[in-house]
């Protein structure tokens, strides 16, 4: 199953079930607002709807969310007040992202499209969609495995397949297998620019002050910057067993970009140093889920790096979380989940945190530094503030999005 089709079913099942807001708190910190308990709500979706995404600024004053109606909201978190809002195409929200000084936002979901707006006029360009189509090819909106946002906030790095579209009447494409693609959007003028690919795209990990890197379909990492055609392709050892049924294989970068780690079924995790671009450690999966034998238990299934790269996170298909340092020592964290984990995030800061959501909708946040631990259910989305003293929850029933307080 592919990181999107999960979001599908979540969305299915999160839009039809009548559920509200669980947290459990184990233990609680030592200021006066205990450990796991909502600080705070943001009220501004209709009463119904799924919040499937947020994102926060990155000073932190601002949040962006969007729902499955695709009603898309900007608040200003301090005072708690909606300050801009408009209606987008109605599809599950694949991802947020917000350009470097927080003036514009990206918005994009599979089948949907990619969506650009100003902050401050809540002016909306739409890069593409089903109506507003590129001048490579009008059903790409589709095909989209994965789509970046450039620090500047003028171009996308967009990348994918379209042979998953032959012989669907709705794209009235011909019953053949038309080429995958990396390509370089120029919002503004509506332009693209491709570059060089030997195979399907399936993740682009980051795009900062141009520089990229991605990993194809084959598990060979690629690099290079926008500004030019050429990419450098590395095959990595047992990189073609990066994919399987039930994802495409794991990838995450530092903030700066320095640092990358890769993972797929083999239950290996790589850390790749970006300049000059070398291979630094490998990692293995706890050995109750590696064995010799091919198995799901052991397929990596998300990465999360911390923003500075001094530890590294990763879950398996079997529900099993690891945790070691950059030196690759690995760290007791005890958690073995039932179900599937979608994605992992070190919270910003000092007191480092680890959120954990898995298939089922449960958000586990763990204070590394402490073993302290709450659980919040019914989970779509999550992400944490700049400073890491807060952590936004959305994916509710009754379009509301949670504040914690975590400092």
């Amino acid at each position: 199953m592919t990181e999107h089709s999960s979001r599908l079913r979540n969305g299915l099942r999160y839009t039809l079930a009548v559920c509200c807001l669980s947290v459990v708190w184990p233990c609680v910190s030592s200021g006066a607002n205990p450990e796991g308990r909502v600080a705070y709500v943001l009220k501004g979706h209709t009463a119904t709807a799924t919040v499937g995404a947020v994102k926060f600024s990155p000073t932190g004053q601002h949040l962006a969310s969007v729902d499955f109606d695709g009603h898309f909201i900007i608040w200003d978190v301090r005072k708690r007040q909606v300050t801009g809002r408009l209606r987008l195409p109605a599809r599950v929200p694949h991802e947020i992202q917000w350009d470097s000084k927080g003036r514009k936002v990206m918005c994009w979901a599979q089948g949907a499209g990619a969506f650009v707006i100003d902050t401050k006029t809540m002016k909306c360009n739409t890069v593409f969609s089903e109506s507003v189509q590129l001048e490579t090819n009008g059903v790409r909106y589709m095909a989209t495995f994965s789509l970046k946002f450039s620090s500047n906030g003028r171009w996308l790095l967009r990348g994918g397949d379209q042979a998953i579209l032959t012989c669907i009447p709705r794209t009235k494409e011909p019953c053949q297998r038309p080429p995958f693609f990396l390509e370089v959007i120029d919002i503004e003028n509506r332009k693209t620019r491709r570059l060089d690919a030997r195979e399907i795209i399936v993740k682009i990990s980051s795009l900062k002050n141009g520089r990229f890197a991605a990993i194809d379909f084959r598990g060979a990492l690629l690099t290079g910057n926008i500004s030019r055609t050429s990419t450098k392709r590395v095959t990595r050892n047992g990189g073609d067993k990066m994919v399987s049924v039930i994802t495409f294989g794991a990838m995450d970068s530092t903030s700066n970009g320095r640092l990358m780690a890769i993972g797929g079924k083999t239950g290996m995790i790589e850390l790749w140093q970006r300049s000059p671009l070398k291979k630094v450690r490998t990692l293995r999966v706890d050995p109750q889920a590696a064995t010799k034998t091919e198995s799901i238990e052991r397929v990596v299934t998300t990465i999360g790096l911390s923003a500075d790269g001094e530890e590294v996170a990763a879950a398996t298909a079997g529900g099993v979380v690891q945790l070691w340092t950059k030196g690759g020592v690995k760290r007791s964290l005890g958690m073995k989940l039932q179900a599937m984990i979608a994605k992992i995030g070190f919270s910003p800061g000092q007191h480092r945190m680890l959120a954990v959501l898995d298939d089922e909708g449960q958000l586990h946040v763990v204070r590394l530094n402490g073993g302290c631990r709450f659980v919040v259910k019914s989970v779509m989305s999550y992400d944490w503030s700049a400073d890491g003293h807060r952590l936004a929850v959305g994916g509710l029933d009754d379009g509301k999005i949670r504040i914690f307080d975590v400092k």
